[in-house]
């Protein structure tokens, strides 16, 4: 029986596809990949969600953690203007920037939650069932280390067992910061927006930094000194474990106690009873480097950073808000009773929203309306120019109703200012700034329903061209290394990829080495009736065509030696290759569009002019590799190789990596692509060409022609024998 289940085991391929779809349908992004790596850390960067391996055939806890991950992405943690809110709170309280960064991941972690658990309550009882089933490990963990950050959330998110006010070893926190506590997560849960999560992180910094001990890291040392020992721990100094290091408490405690304290904690079973909390500097932190997490140790999530941002993307509204509520809290403090009255008039503005029937009409509407704009827009690549008027008519109508939707009033900075009470258009800012964001949450969830994020849309709307053109067409700034220099110095090494390719040069139809051998009947009837049968002896040969098609790299940072080793190694092909095979040159630049400069065709001849032209653009700097690469394997048949020279990764007005995976893996799927890479080595190049790329050393102008050598005696090897 387990022999015909194992038959039947769900294919993990299957699974990822699903839980990619998962990915695609929370986030809004259309090109999120997922990673199971060999880690106990769940986290995403933005571009990826990356999961422990050992969850790789769990696919219940994958679906939680993957729609948690997908949510910070699609409902705006990647638009808290991070950077700037860890800046402003850390000067306000003087904390360092590892915690803010720490209670911001908190706050959104809830957030990211709580709006699952409205929209998808499936997958966040997946999360909670995982949280329930270590809830030991992490009661353990908050009592000996005093993660007063994690018991905060499980407060948040209503875990039962933690919604009593935190006891510590030696602190008593106030009842006043235990009510305000519970008056920001009322607020939070009442407004799941990035606005709100900016105010409660400014709250919790300013409650929780009178509870934080601050202390300080000494490393343990590592034995004798010598060779072996250097050798050693030079190899480790990146990855340490607990026991490498002690954290010295700044506050004096006398031994006895501290053991007591310890002793005491440990022993207890009320999960709110807790060491002190501590902090460490962000020196301190940096100086522990990676800490090594034992299998048996459990995370609900790695500490984000929320900073990543694609290359020239426009500010979302999201963005924007997130800005201004910044700005209002590094002015402004906010008390108890702000926190009250503000909390209390989202409530009024709720109940009014409730008793208005119209405004949830009129949400409706906005669902229905867009889903028929995506439908109208998508009907246009499949008609004709002909038949779009009814549809342009149609969309006008929709946009028409649209405007005349009402939205919730805000008052402007003018209204609120001429109010007697400063504290109240204080308050009066921040609430239009939360009921902003309000809208924009509410816009972002119908995009979402129908997969139209506005970055989406603009990739459509301005989708990218490529100029086909000549070189000596363009405006170039050709390198001094002339064609003659070069083949005067590194003429064996052209002679050398001559050899190698020279079994491809079939200059005759027939073979006619074999003098002897057996005749069939067929062969015997030819010779011994009255056909002229002269070569009894011979076969027709399969010729052998190679067709290489090679793509430069001339971006403003191929400037100098690395356009010189380009240069060498273009010529050496084009000389070895002469007579034997077919060469096409083509150089690719961009900004905006892509501009694909051709040099050299399969079936023209060497041009030295053309060839000493060769040089970095006269104003254009930047590539888009992906976009190139992919608009010159739309002109080939299918047989030919691609070699591409290039430095480093895309870098295009709003063109980035993540752009240029997707276009190079498309071309993969069809031609053998292999890529040298001048200088550059790293994770990304695994990304565009898998294992098929081979670093160049540009200081060694030979090392590049060299490396073409040993790549041709591969390419003859195992394509072309």
């Amino acid at each position: 029986m387990d022999g015909i289940y194992k038959l039947y085991e769900p294919d993990f391929f299957t699974d990822l596809s699903a839980l990619t779809s998962l990915a695609k349908r929370i986030s809004g992004k259309r090109d999120i990949k997922i990673q199971y790596l060999n880690t106990s850390l769940i986290y995403t960067d933005g571009p990826f969600i990356y999961i422990p391996i050992k969850f790789k055939k769990n696919i219940t806890y994958s679906q939680g953690f993957i729609a948690h991950e997908s949510g910070h992405i699609g409902y705006g943690s990647f638009e808290l203007s991070i950077l700037n809110l860890v800046r402003v709170l850390s000067k306000k309280y003087d904390l360092p920037g590892n915690l803010v960064k720490r209670i911001v991941n908190i706050v959104e972690d809830v957030r990211i939650d709580m709006i699952n658990k409205q929209r998808f309550p499936g997958f966040y009882y997946y999360l909670r069932k995982y949280t329930l089933e270590i809830l030991p490990q992490l009661i353990k963990r908050m009592q000996l280390s005093g993660d007063i950050l994690l018991y905060i959330n499980l407060f948040m998110e209503d875990y039962h067992e933690f919604q009593m006010k935190p006891v510590f070893s030696t602190r008593e926190m106030k009842n006043e910061d235990w009510e305000t506590i519970k008056t920001i997560k009322k607020l939070l849960l009442k407004s799941l927006t990035p606005n709100t999560s900016i105010i409660v992180t400014d709250q919790f910094c300013k409650i929780l930094k009178k509870y934080f001990r601050k202390k300080k890291v000494i490393m343990k040392p590592k034995g004798r000194s010598g060779a072996h020992n250097s050798i050693s721990n030079n190899y480790n100094r990146n990855c340490r474990n607990r026991s490498d290091y002690v954290i010295l408490d700044e506050e004096s405690i006398d031994g006895n106690q501290r053991e007591k304290e310890e002793f005491e904690i440990s022993s207890l079973d009320e999960p709110n009873k807790l060491a002190d909390p501590f902090y460490l500097e962000d020196e301190d932190l940096g100086r522990i480097g990676p800490i090594n997490i034992q299998d048996n140790e459990e995370f609900l999530s790695q500490v984000e950073n929320f900073s990543f941002r694609e290359e020239k993307r426009e500010k979302s509204n999201i963005d924007k808000s997130s800005e201004e509520t910044v700005k209002e809290l590094e002015k402004n403090d906010l008390k108890h009773e702000d926190l009250k009255e503000l909390l209390n008039k989202i409530e009024i503005k709720e109940e009014e929203n409730q008793e208005n029937p119209t405004e949830t009409e009129d949400f409706e509407k906005m669902i229905d309306n867009f889903s028929k704009k995506s439908q109208i827009l998508d009907s246009f690549e499949s008609k004709e120019s002909d038949d779009h008027m009814e549809d342009l008519v149609e969309l006008k109508d929709l946009e028409k109703d649209s405007e005349k939707i009402t939205y919730i009033p805000i008052e402007n900075e003018e209204n609120s200012l001429d109010r007697s009470n400063a504290k109240k258009a204080i308050i009066d800012d921040i609430l239009g700034l939360i009921e902003a964001s309000d809208e924009e949450m509410k816009e972002r969830f119908i995009r979402l329903e129908t997969l139209t994020l506005k970055d989406e849309k603009n990739k459509k709307e301005l989708s990218r061209k490529v100029i086909d053109t000549n070189i000596e067409d363009e405006k170039m700034n050709p390198i001094d290394l002339t064609y003659k220099e070069i083949l005067s110095v590194h003429n064996n090494m052209v002679n050398k990829i001559k050899n190698i390719f020279s079994t491809l040069n079939n200059e005759k139809e027939y073979d006619a080495f074999q003098n002897i051998g057996r005749l069939n009947k067929g062969f015997i009837k030819a010779i011994t009736s009255n056909y002229n049968y002269k070569q009894c002896f011979t076969r027709k040969l399969n010729r052998k065509i190679l067709k290489i098609l090679l793509m430069v790299d001339i971006s403003g940072s191929m400037r100098g030696i690395k356009l010189e080793a380009a240069k060498i190694a273009m010529i050496l092909l084009c000389e070895a290759l002469k007579d034997i095979a077919f060469l096409r040159i083509v150089l690719f630049t961009g900004e905006r569009d892509a501009r694909n400069i051709l040099v050299k065709d399969f079936n023209e001849q060497i041009q030295i002019k053309k060839l000493d032209l060769f040089g970095c653009h006269g104003y254009i700097n930047s590539n888009l590799d992906g976009i190139s690469i992919q608009y010159e394997a739309s002109k080939l048949e299918g047989n030919e190789i691609i070699i591409v020279i290039s430095d480093g990764q895309p870098a295009g007005t709003g063109y980035g990596l993540n752009d240029a995976i997707d276009e190079i893996q498309d071309v993969r799927k069809k031609f053998n692509v292999f890529a040298f890479s001048i200088d550059a080595e790293g994770e990304y190049l695994d990304k565009l060409y898998g294992k098929y790329w081979i670093l160049a050393k540009s200081r060694e102008k030979t090392d590049l022609g060299e490396k073409m050598i040993q790549f041709s005696r591969i390419i003859v090897k195992e394509y072309f024998i």
